[in-house]
Order: C-alpha cells, then structure tokens, then sequence
C-alpha cells in the first residue's frame, strides 16, 4: 500500500488535492479484499507487513483525500 504511505504525509504536510491524489484514491478501492483489508503489497516488515496497518493508512488517506467520485467506494 504505497499509496497509503503517501498520502499520510501528504496530509500531515497540507498538501492539497490534486490530480495525484485523486488518481490515487480512486486506484486504491480496487485493491481492497473480499473480507475488506487491504493487503500488502511490498511486505517490509515490521512496517509494511501488516494487513491491519495497510488497512488503516488507507482509511487515512481515503478519509482526507476522497472525491466525489471515489465516496461511494470509500462508504461501501
């Protein structure tokens, strides 16, 4: 979930929304499991090796960026 890694900071920055952004999180819905965990993608641990922590940091950066566009995937 590098997205996720990115978009924490990016907030925490104010860094505003933009097309990056945007592509992002309508990307990132794509990637999420049937039970509705994101998985690991680059298994780094002890940071990146957690479907909990993936999990989290994409509800982050979902949370802070989400467009119009990606709401109904976010709220589901």
């Amino acid at each position: 979930m590098t997205f996720a890694y990115l978009l924490g900071p990016m907030a925490d920055a104010g860094i505003p929304a933009g097309p990056a952004t945007a592509a992002a999180v309508n990307y990132i819905p794509r990637l999420q499991l049937p039970d509705g965990s994101f998985p690991v993608i680059i298994a780094r641990p002890p940071q990146e090796s957690s479907y909990f922590t993936a999990t989290a940091l994409v509800v982050r950066g979902m949370n802070h960026y989400a467009t119009p566009a990606a709401e109904p995937a976010i709220k589901t």
